[in-house]
């Protein structure tokens, strides 16, 4: 919904391509080891940063509509759970590949939609509010069953729910508006959205009652709960609405999403970066960055329970991976002025939001202990017959983010003539502006600048350059360019 109330002028055009503001921010603070920062990031949003949450979320809601007799997801057929997802997928990314304006239209209808949505089901709430088994009377209440770290970890799933606000700073670098006029649109987008947001949740605490609420009679949210409470009982229509809902997420995040996977591969530092990072020359769309979404999401789709525990796991350790990546982010602001003024054209830099060193620093301070509390608490505990939330980290702190190290010292090992060029039979090196200009030898300027710009534009402000001398690598670059090159041939 972000997408389209902050940046109502966005295109598929890769003429310009912001990373995101995450990735942006840790290489600016955190820039030595050269590269690690952004393999880090681009290999835990490579893996997580997916649909396969709301591609599961529309199929249980679409096969929930057709039988109302169903109130547990165990009750599904699996297999019929994820066709179905996989469908919603597959569709929407061939939607995007072929027709940009047909996307961004269906992007912009169902966020309006979402937005009138959210709206009703406040005013359904407080008109449901004085029926019987309503939850008029248990806003006092506060004897909950659960501990504090079941409260910590219900703030997991919460961030989820307000993560879509960053989607238009996913592709800021595309939006054609003014300056004025975008940080305009930025404030309402959050405003607006975290308004809505709040009046929904009151909507379905005035419907439905605490002991309904925390009941377990039925795990496919708490729309069922509502729908009964606020429209006697024909819950039908409603999963169509919340269907309907994670449709359009997953058509907005579809489209973020590859373009920030579109910039990772421009950042040349995965396989086949020309092919994930290019432009389809006929539909001028992200075509390798949409498969590379797509393939990441089927395999979480495939791999994970379809049951409301495994869709929790999903957009848990998503949410986990951000919170650590989040941690880093507000621990570097109190590097950001020393590095940015460490730049000669930047030597003013000063900040312009939170402007006050005595308000920014405490709100810093609060935001990285809140995420560190988070992190440490939210994945201990977990209830029987559940996936153990103990995975977050160990996922991500003992595969994700191991891999993506190991794959960086590759990379490391492979610039200025290390010991890997030679093992691997491919050098690597990174050009920077202000320290390869003039000295690229056997180089025009032309193109060296014209590779600066492009790195500019997707604010990487630096270009990594392979140079393959092995036999064995040579066959398969070979091969890689005959591949590409008749590409459609084979396709089509």
């Amino acid at each position: 919904m972000l997408v389209i109330l902050a940046s109502p002028n966005l295109s598929l055009s890769t003429e310009e391509c912001a990373l995101t503001r995450d990735v942006s921010q840790i290489d600016e603070v955190w820039p030595r080891p050269e590269l690690l920062s952004v393999v880090l990031y681009s290999g835990f949003f490579i893996c997580f940063g997916n649909t396969a949450g709301n591609s599961v979320a529309f199929a249980k809601h679409v096969i929930a509509a057709s039988s109302p007799q169903i109130h547990k997801t165990v009750e599904f057929d699996s297999r019929l759970v994820a066709f179905i997802a996989v469908a919603i997928l597959t569709t929407i990314c061939l939607l995007h590949y072929f027709s940009a304006e047909t996307g961004l239209f269906l992007n912009r209808t169902l966020a309006y939609y979402k937005t009138g949505l959210l709206f009703a089901v406040f005013v359904a709430g407080v008109m449901a509010r004085n029926q019987p088994g309503s939850g008029k009377n248990d806003w006092s209440r506060s004897d909950s069953p659960h501990s504090s770290f079941s409260t910590l970890s219900a703030m997991i799933y919460i961030l989820y729910s307000y993560q879509g606000w960053e989607n238009a700073n996913y592709v800021g670098g595309e939006i054609k508006v003014d300056k004025p006029d975008l940080q305009l649109g930025g404030y309402l987008a959050v405003i607006v959205t975290m308004i809505l947001y709040v009046l929904a949740t009151v909507g379905y605490y005035m419907a439905c009652s605490f002991d309904t609420i925390v009941s377990e009679n039925s795990d496919l949210g708490m729309g069922q709960y509502f729908a009964t409470q606020a429209f006697s009982g024909h819950t039908v229509g409603f999963k169509i609405c919340i269907a309907l809902s994670a449709a359009g997420n997953l058509v907005a995040v579809i489209f973020t999403s590859s373009k920030v996977k579109q910039c990772i591969a421009r950042q040349r530092i995965i396989p086949f970066y020309t092919f994930f990072g290019d432009d389809d020359k006929q539909f001028g769309t992200p075509r390798g960055a949409l498969i590379l979404h797509w393939f990441f999401t089927l395999i979480l789709i495939l791999s994970m329970p379809n049951t409301t525990d495994g869709y929790s796991f999903i957009i848990g350790m998503f949410t986990y991976g951000h919170l650590v990546v989040g941690l880093f982010v507000g621990w570097g602001i109190w590097k950001l002025r020393r590095r940015l003024r460490a730049f000669k054209q930047l030597e003013d830099w000063d900040f312009k939001f939170l402007t006050w060193s005595w308000l920014r620093n405490p709100l810093v301070f609060l935001w990285t202990g809140v995420n560190i509390l988070v992190l440490i608490v939210a994945a201990t505990p977990h209830a029987a017959g559940t996936i153990p939330r103990k995975w977050w980290p160990i996922v991500l702190l003992g595969v994700v983010v191991p891999v993506s190290f190991v794959y960086w010292a590759v990379l490391w090992s492979m610039q200025n003539e290390r010991f890997g060029s030679k093992m691997f039979g491919v050098s690597a090196k990174v050009h920077h502006p202000d320290a390869t200009m003039g000295r690229n030898a056997g180089r025009p300027q032309s193109d060296f600048e014209k590779m600066m710009i492009a790195a500019r534009k997707d604010g990487s402000n630096r270009r990594t350059e392979y140079d393959v001398h092995g036999k064995t690598w040579r066959r398969l670059e070979k091969g890689r360019k005959y591949l590409m090159e008749n590409f459609y041939k084979y396709l089509w």
